[in-house]
């Protein structure tokens, strides 16, 4: 049975009462009045419709590639410990293309690559693991989202994930911006865990609001199907375009990233992402949710991928920690 210090429990309790506190005073502002401080501040609600069978193949002729990637890791602590990643970028016509990479500080251009990350950052080797296996999984995904363009020309293209992300850790992502540009093609970048916040600088908000998230912010804010447009000015990721939306019933609202210069076909991106997502889902267009599954790395995957792999005297010595030896 799991045994609790008192510190543990008043930390909790703190935290708990914290939490409480803040959202008690966050409701005592008025829906109409926190959504008459966003429409001044930040921008217009708008909303938004599902666009009927004609609409959609005059728009958007052809098939949405789906883009995701998973990561999961094996073994002990740094260095020993293997990260297995897989992107998967997945047409709605089926043709799907796959790449994949393995991050073990236990071979030497993983280990460079980790003390180099480390003395630049200045940070931990376990940091800067860390830091490597974000890079390597977003650069993942943006080659196989490469890959198929080479063969294909998508209607749209939906990345998983904000493509601030993509900007910052993935060295091709500049490649994938020019060649959808260059090509027409719409790209689009879904955020379904907000975790920003741009609302609390960019306006003053009333008491314990102005602690919140955008996410806690926007928390039942908007009717289903309804998007907060940020004004041009509030240059908050540079070329990218943040849109706020409720795809569903679900309260959550999600972050729907896009590029400046497809400013004139933000609408239509907005209203397709909106078809494609079930109203009493979570929010998340369908044929992504299709691709995180089918991309998707459990641990009981990962397990067995190392298992196969790896000689099991190597993997006794090297990857295996003490807490998994126990006896109970």
């Amino acid at each position: 049975m799991l045994q609790l210090s008192e510190e543990m429990k008043i930390k909790m309790k703190h935290l708990n009462e914290h939490l409480l506190a803040t959202q008690a005073e966050a409701l005592n502002v008025g829906r109409e009045d926190l959504r008459d401080i966003l429409r001044e501040g930040i921008g217009p609600f708008r909303p938004t419709r599902t666009l009927t069978k004609e609409e959609v193949g005059r728009k958007f002729p052809g098939a949405i590639l789906g883009v995701d990637g998973s990561n999961n890791g094996y073994g002990g602590s740094f260095p020993h410990e293997v990260a297995v990643l897989q992107a998967a970028a997945i047409m709605t016509t089926g043709e799907t293309y796959l790449k994949a990479d393995v991050v073990a500080p236990l071979l030497p251009e993983a280990r460079e690559r980790v003390e180099e990350i480390a003395r630049h950052d200045g940070l931990t080797h376990e940091q800067a693991m860390d830091r490597l296996v974000k890079m390597t999984g977003a650069e993942l995904e943006i080659q196989v989202a490469l890959s198929a363009l080479e063969e294909q020309t998508p209607a749209l293209v939906l990345l998983d994930g904000g493509l601030l992300r993509y900007r910052t850790l993935a060295p091709s992502w500049g490649t994938l911006r020019e060649k959808v540009l260059r090509r027409n093609i719409p790209i689009a970048g879904v955020i379904e865990e907000i975790g920003t916040r741009e609302i609390a600088r960019s306006v003053r908000l009333p008491g314990a609001l102005g602690e919140l998230y955008d996410r806690g912010v926007l928390y039942g804010l908007l009717e289903p199907g309804e998007a907060l447009w940020p004004l041009p000015t509030l240059q908050w990721k540079q070329d990218i375009y943040t849109v706020f939306a409720r795809l569903s019933h679900d309260p959550h609202p999600v972050g729907i990233d896009l590029l400046r210069e497809q400013e004139a076909r933000f609408q239509d991106i907005v209203q397709i992402i909106y078809t494609l997502t079930p109203s009493g889902g979570r929010g998340i267009p369908l044929w992504l949710d299709v691709v995180d599954e089918r991309t998707r790395l459990s641990s009981a995957a990962v397990e067995l991928i190392v298992e196969t792999f790896i000689d099991p005297a190597v993997r006794q010595k090297l990857l295996i920690p003490k807490r998994d030896r126990r006896d109970f």
